[in-house]
């Protein structure tokens, strides 16, 4: 039971200042798995809206500042900015993407939602990204990109990463970019005949438990789509041929070697492990290769 508030009232703006630490709040989003954190806020609440000075989250290495505002309590509408820090490591075991192994997203940015919608926009900063999956290894990966995501449309603007040994750069477009399918969860399902709908647990036991507020549809029931145009420079032929070999086509046994330069064009539906590519690159052999090694230069174009 860490739960601890301070309320006065202000008598000359007839509003109340409060301050609020929870040592303990089960974080619940559909499926994934529950976010144990800590949470601290100063706040001002006013007859129809409430000010934000400052809220903390905290939990294991990731953090969470937030300030804003919410006005007109009977159709709310919230305006904020912050800044995050999230483990990336933390991240795969919450939404269980165990390829995702490591590294930081640092977020920064401000956006509003309402009933009609939600939006926002700011800057990504990812650092030391490991993903390990079947077929492709990133490693000590970067990533910097600007952001605006408006009622579940991303875009990513300007995007400059170091991966693969060599430099990507583009944007992309992801359309339905959360959908409820993917979860096997209808967003609103019905009540059962003659009975009332299930109210969502307030508290549990020692602990303050919060679930997401009613508002606008996060999740789609139509399919994801995306789109990405992207320009790769002296990245490892190497790590390539590993990304695209199959058993019918075991690209990795050539154990090739070269810098791949040139335009990757991406478009998907349902998921980005569905692309298809549209290729336009070129590859230089390395300076110096070793023995096992095949130094491959020449044009690869195709889809």
């Amino acid at each position: 039971n860490d739960l601890a508030a301070v309320i006065t009232y202000d008598h000359a703006n007839h509003c109340y200042d409060g301050t609020l630490r929870a040592g303990r709040i089960d974080l619940k989003y559909q499926d994934y798995r529950d976010v144990a954190a800590q949470a601290e806020a100063e706040f001002t609440l006013g007859h129809n809206s409430l000010q934000v000075q400052s809220l903390d989250l905290r939990s294991e290495a990731s953090s969470l500042q937030v300030r804003g505002k919410v006005t007109n309590f009977d159709h709310p509408k919230i305006e904020y900015s912050y800044e995050s820090s999230l483990d990336a490591g933390q991240a795969g075991a919450i939404a269980r993407a165990y390829p995702l192994r490591g590294g930081t997203a640092a977020v920064s940015g401000s956006g509003t939602y309402s009933e009609n919608g939600y939006a926002s926009r700011g800057k990504v900063a990812i650092r030391g990204l490991e993903y390990l999956a079947d077929g492709l290894a990133l490693r000590n990966a970067t990533l910097d990109s600007d952001f605006d995501l408006e009622n579940n449309r991303l875009l990513l603007k300007r995007i400059a990463a170091r991966m693969l040994g060599g430099e990507v750069t583009g944007d992309a477009e992801v359309t339905n970019l959360l959908t409820s399918s993917s979860y096997g969860i209808d967003e609103n399902p019905p009540a059962p005949a003659g009975k009332r709908p299930r109210q969502s647990p307030r508290q549990s036991a020692g602990n303050v438990e919060v679930r997401a507020p009613q508002g606008p549809m996060i999740g789609s029931p139509d399919p994801q789509h995306g789109t990405a145009h992207l320009r790769v420079s002296r990245v490892s032929l190497s790590e390539l041929a590993r990304m695209f070999s199959t058993r019918s086509l075991p690209l990795d046994s050539l154990h090739a070697a070269g810098g791949v330069s040139g335009t990757v064009d991406l478009a998907w539906k349902r998921s980005l492990a569905e692309a298809e590519a549209n290729l336009a690159l070129q590859s230089a052999p390395p300076a110096q290769a070793a023995d096992a090694e095949l130094p491959l230069s020449g044009n690869i174009a195709g889809r």
